[in-house]
């Protein structure tokens, strides 16, 4: 009994850093994304129909990233949030006890929720303002480029979307510090 418990202590450490690790990448990837990338590509010369080309290269090309790791983080966050439920350490002790007295369990639990709320944020305020409008425009573009005829798109609409993902794009990138936050203080 005691080795297979060996055993899953030792994988629900292991699931608690991952959990750590991811929440840490996603935190890194959205802040790149959203406060380096964005601004350099509004400030760049690059015509409109190129600008939305761009970012629409670069979000799928870090949602391919982004979505596989957030699943396994919000699984290893709630598998560890469950196993310090169910089966606490001999020295419990409180996390964030300089704040207020939550448990690990609690802990993890909330930092995996938060994460389950960036899903429902980029999905229900992301997407309807400003990434489907992009999405279009990026057809608009591919079709208009099929037909051998240069893209009609408006700049000042393109650039307020940019901006307007930017800036939705930071807020999301504060839930994932925040997970962060909750996931790294319990060590």
């Amino acid at each position: 009994m005691s080795i297979s418990r060996s055993y899953l202590t030792s994988f629900v450490n292991a699931s608690k850093l991952f959990g750590v690790a991811g929440c840490g990448v996603m935190t890194g990837l959205s802040l790149t994304g959203s406060m380096n990338t964005m601004p350099a590509l509004l400030q760049s010369n690059l015509p409109t129909d190129k600008l939305v080309e761009v970012w629409y290269n670069l979000t799928r090309e870090s949602g391919l990233i982004a979505m596989p790791l957030t699943l396994s983080t919000i699984s290893a966050l709630f598998f560890v949030a469950y196993q310090r439920y169910a089966h606490p350490p001999l020295l419990h002790a409180t996390t964030l006890s300089f704040y207020i007295p939550i448990s690990e369990a609690v802990q993890l639990g909330l930092s995996g929720a938060l994460l389950v709320g960036v899903g429902f944020y980029t999905r229900f305020l992301m997407k309807p303002r400003t990434i489907h409008r992009l999405i279009e425009r990026k057809r608009t573009i591919d079709v208009a480029r099929n037909r051998g005829v240069p893209p009609i798109i408006d700049a000042g609409g393109v650039e307020t979307d940019l901006q307007s993902w930017s800036t939705l794009s930071r807020f999301r990138s504060g839930m994932f510090a925040t997970a962060l936050a909750l996931a790294i203080t319990t060590y």
